[in-house]
């Protein structure tokens, strides 16, 4: 267990969970290390399992992009026509099978692996209702459909396949020393006006964050293949709604990027009390005031007690 160190990274998710309650973010990134080991401390293995959590309407978007990504990558590499009635029989296949296994706490025994969620884990009724779950599902298939119908099946097929740069890799830059994780869903350089278009799809409505996220791709093409400022295109695929936004990426937009992800780094690290070991206290990060964000947190067990959590329960926890 000594081997292993928990480096300080930093990603847009990240940052999100950050913003959002500096206790989940506790929980997440520190309380969670070796939770995967069966001999970690009870409240590090919850807090790693309950880090695997997902939602039903999250695990929706998941399964839009893991779909969206298999046929890109089939034109890419075999120029197979994209199939909405393929891609909708994975899903109902996936929703389907998802759904037994977090019911039936597969979780237990291997939380990396096997879906958890919130629905069945906290239980409330209402959150499983036929009605929520079928429009959840409803709108997996309008997503999938609306990349289907969209003009990037046909645009790429036009793309020769060494213009393809990155379909839904993790990777990284360095930025002030530290390790900046990025995944662009589809990074390619257009046919048509030669720019690196850094594409981001959406399953949810217009975000504040978004044109920044995109704005990191950039940062990050600057350094692995060398584009710079304004030698790539921003285009945000909000697939359920049916629009598409694109914008430049100029010297500006990098510079902005840049100068908020060194200020989400200092108040990151400054926050901690050994910030060159990555180490700190919990009473260092306290819980949300605004007990909204409590509600769909999956760390909710850990902030307010196991006590009639379906899940905590059906895991035998203490805590």
């Amino acid at each position: 267990m000594a081997d292993l160190k928990n480096e300080f990274s930093w990603s847009t998710s990240r940052r999100r969970l950050y913003d959002r309650c500096l206790r989940a973010y506790w929980w997440r990134y520190y309380a969670h290390w070796y939770g995967w080991m069966r001999s970690a401390p009870e409240e590090a293995r919850i807090a790693y399992r309950l880090g695997k959590q997902d939602s039903f309407a999250t695990w929706g978007g998941t399964i839009v992009h893991d779909l969206i990504e298999a046929e890109v990558k089939q034109i890419r590499d075999t120029k197979r026509a994209v199939s909405y009635e393929r891609m909708e029989k994975a899903a109902r296949d996936r929703l389907r099978t998802g759904w037994v296994e977090s019911r039936d706490g597969l979780w237990r025994r291997d939380p990396k692996r096997k879906l958890s969620l919130w629905e069945h884990y906290y239980g409330d009724p209402s959150d499983r209702s036929k009605e929520r779950t079928d429009a959840i599902a409803e709108k997996v298939y309008t997503s999938m459909r609306g990349f289907v119908d969209g003009p990037f099946p046909d645009l790429l097929m036009r793309t020769d396949r060494s213009a393809f740069k990155n379909i839904e890799v993790l990777d990284s830059i360095k930025i002030d020393g530290h390790t900046i994780y990025v995944k662009p869903d589809l990074a390619f350089v257009h046919p048509d006006d030669g720019l690196l278009w850094l594409v981001d799809w959406k399953t949810g409505k217009p975000g504040a964050a978004d044109d920044f996220q995109v704005a990191t791709y950039a940062l990050f093409a600057r350094e692995k293949w060398g584009v710079e400022p304004g030698g790539s295109k921003g285009v945000l695929v909000y697939l359920a709604e049916g629009e598409q936004k694109e914008f430049e990426l100029g010297p500006e937009a990098l510079d902005r990027a840049e100068a908020t992800i060194k200020e989400s780094l200092a108040e990151m690290r400054g926050r901690l009390s050994d910030p060159e070991n990555n180490a700190g206290d919990m009473d260092d990060f306290p819980m949300a005031e605004d007990r909204q964000v409590c509600t769909w947190c999956g760390f909710k067990q850990l902030c307010f007690g196991g006590a009639g959590v379906p899940g905590a329960a059906l895991a035998g926890d203490s805590i």
